[in-house]
């Protein structure tokens, strides 16, 4: 089988802002973030960096998800509410650079999919037409400790090798992606705490005054309390919920299954 290779590595970051990227690009994953600042100076992270000061759950673990576990296998579906649509996207990643996805565009056709693996070297990924495309993983690079970050500017996602090439789910693995500039364009509030497959998680509310997209006017988190990843995120206008991302199921561990990782071919 002939494989098409690629030097850049694609993320799509469309889970939770609807915005696609790439690593290797000039275009940055945070610009869906930061749209609205364009052109400021550092300052217009003034009132982010109060919130998540203040949210200890973020500032301890959300900015640096990477370094809070070593194995991660879960299940995340998202749910467009208005046409009922459904994606589904299984995972095993480990720590620093390696995964295995798989990603389910429709969930009532669950034999309908694409597949990727990260093998520590290459990742290739295989279309649900069969084709494979080969692609270099970013570059491991030594991540800044959450507590010497400068939040008066841009926080820059750690890109490891744990960013999936499909389905739109980063973010919830990768908050630093764009929680900065979310909390920098919103009230926040924090409701308090609650459970998501009995994992303790705090929930944070971000208000704006004008509907913004596919996200609506208010994003509800989940953020895990142990690993800062988030659980659950609802999109929505006011009270109607417009879009639905969320675990189904999450198991941390030491050790990964290294057959998990055997490329594809």
């Amino acid at each position: 089988m002939s494989i098409k290779k690629y030097v850049t590595f694609t993320i799509i970051a469309a889970g939770i802002v609807g915005v696609g990227a790439s690593i290797y690009t000039k275009t940055s994953l945070t610009q869906h973030a930061e749209a609205s600042d364009a052109g400021k100076n550092n300052a217009v992270f003034s009132k982010a960096k109060e919130d998540i000061n203040n949210i200890p759950v973020i500032k301890n673990k959300a900015l640096n998800t990477n370094a809070n576990y070593s194995v991660l296998e879960g299940s995340i579906s998202r749910t467009f509410h208005e046409n009922g649509d459904k994606q589904i996207v299984e995972f095993t990643i480990e720590q620093p650079g390696r995964f295995h996805a798989k990603h389910i565009p429709n969930a009532k056709n669950p034999n309908l999919f694409e597949e990727s693996v990260n093998d520590g070297t290459f990742v290739k990924t295989k279309g649900s037409d069969g084709k494979l495309n080969e692609s270099i993983p970013p570059s491991i690079a030594k991540k800044e400790k959450a507590q010497d970050l400068d939040l008066d500017k841009k926080i820059s996602p750690d890109y490891n090798g744990t960013y999936l090439p499909f389905g739109g789910v980063n973010e919830m693995l990768h908050p630093e992606m764009f929680i900065q500039g979310a909390l920098n364009r919103g009230k926040v509030t924090v409701k308090g705490e609650e459970k998501i497959l009995g994992r303790d998680a705090t929930v944070i509310v971000i208000d704006r005054d004008v509907k913004e997209g596919k996200i609506g006017n208010r994003q509800t988190f989940w953020f895990d309390n142990q690993t800062g990843i988030i659980l659950k995120a609802v999109d929505a206008d006011g009270d109607k919920p417009l879009r639905t991302t969320v675990f189904e199921k999450i198991k941390f561990s030491d050790k990964a299954n290294e057959a998990i990782f055997k490329s594809l071919k």
